[in-house]
C-alpha cells in the first residue's frame, strides 16, 4: 500500500532565504518568543537584537510582530551607523512634520444706527467701528530630533 502525501511544491527561492526574511520555512524559537512576549509588554522597553549576520535575527523579529499585528519600523545597521543615523531614520519613517508657523486671528466688528423722523425729515446716524488682530509664532530653533522625541512620536502611532 502506498501512500500519498498531498504536497503543496515551493519556489526554491522562497525556502532559502539568505537575503529575505523566511516564510515558508520559519521554525519557532519558544523560548526566544516568550522573552520577546515579556519585553514587548513593558511600555518604554527597548529590545536590541543581535548576533552573527544570517543567524535569523530579522525574520524572528518580523515573525513575532506579524503573528502579533505589530507595527513597527525598522533600521538597518552597519559598521559605518551612527547613533544620529538611527535617530534621523525612524523620523524619516515616521515621516513626522512639525508646524514651523502658527497663525492666530481675532476680528470683531460692531455697528450701531440711530434712525429718527421728525415732522417729515428724516435723519439716521450710523458708526461702524472693526478691529482685527494678528499673532504669529515662528520657531527659532528648528526642533531637535532627539530620541526622546523619536519615542514619543512612535508611541502615538503605536509603532514600535
Amino acid at each position: 500500500m502506498v501512500e500519498h502525501f498531498n504536497i503543496h511544491p515551493i519556489d526554491v527561492h522562497k525556502v532559502f532565504t539568505p537575503t529575505v526574511c523566511a516564510t515558508h520555512n520559519y521554525i519557532t524559537r519558544n523560548k526566544l518568543e516568550e522573552q520577546m512576549d515579556i519585553n514587548f509588554s513593558i511600555p518604554g522597553m527597548q529590545v536590541v537584537v543581535y548576533g552573527h549576520s544570517g543567524s535569523g535575527k530579522t525574520t524572528i523579529v518580523k515573525s513575532y510582530l506579524s503573528r502579533n499585528n505589530i507595527k513597527s519600523i525598522t533600521t538597518k545597521c552597519e559598521t559605518s551607523t551612527r547613533y544620529n543615523d538611527i535617530i534621523s531614520d525612524g523620523f524619516d519613517q515616521l515621516n513626522a512634520f512639525v508646524p514651523e508657523r502658527r497663525t492666530h486671528s481675532r476680528s470683531s466688528q460692531w455697528t450701531s444706527s440711530l434712525k429718527r423722523e421728525y415732522k417729515g425729515i428724516q435723519a439716521q446716524l450710523s458708526n461702524t467701528q472693526t478691529s482685527s488682530q494678528t499673532e504669529t509664532d515662528i520657531r527659532i530653533i528648528p526642533p531637535q530630533l532627539t530620541s526622546s522625541r523619536l519615542a514619543k512620536m512612535m508611541g502615538a502611532s503605536q509603532l514600535v
